[in-house]
């Protein structure tokens, strides 16, 4: 197949090589080359705005994701703080718990040594009370 323009033959190998200058396009080619042109413009157009909305997609959906991430760390935080407050509490009240079995061992121990000295006294002075007894029963004369 060979093309025509203004009289002239262009052979296909010579068309297919692309060795011939713009003169020699024909108008049909010359014209369904202005259309694919057109039609491939349109395509990048396309894919362009298609890229900038998923850029923009893709930079609110960082922003999103920063902000959620940020609340998660406020909460967590938050959370850690409470957790050594409970613990600052928890340690606090060992601390008082230990004083407070200090006191009570050593209250058992000074009510254990007066039960004792109380023992003691009793039988002192039940012995004394005995003993008294006797004296004045000697005293007076009666009989054990």
């Amino acid at each position: 197949m060979s093309a025509t323009t203004a009289g002239y033959k262009m052979s296909e190998k010579q068309y297919a090589s692309g060795n011939f200058t713009s003169d020699e396009v024909p108008h049909e080619i010359h014209v369904k080359m202005s259309k694919k042109i057109a039609q491939l413009t349109k395509v990048i157009y396309a894919l362009n705005t298609k890229n900038d909305e998923h850029e923009a997609l893709v930079d609110a959906l960082k922003k999103q994701h920063a902000a959620e991430l940020e609340k998660v760390l406020a909460s967590s935080r938050e959370k850690l703080a409470r957790c050594q407050s409970l613990i600052g509490q928890d340690s606090e009240y060992r601390r008082r718990i230990g004083q407070l079995e200090g006191s009570l061992a050593e209250a058992q121990e000074r009510q254990a040594a007066s039960q004792r000295e109380f023992a003691d006294f009793k039988v002192r002075a039940e012995s004394r009370e005995r003993e008294l007894a006797q004296q004045q029963a000697q005293k007076v004369g009666w009989p054990d």
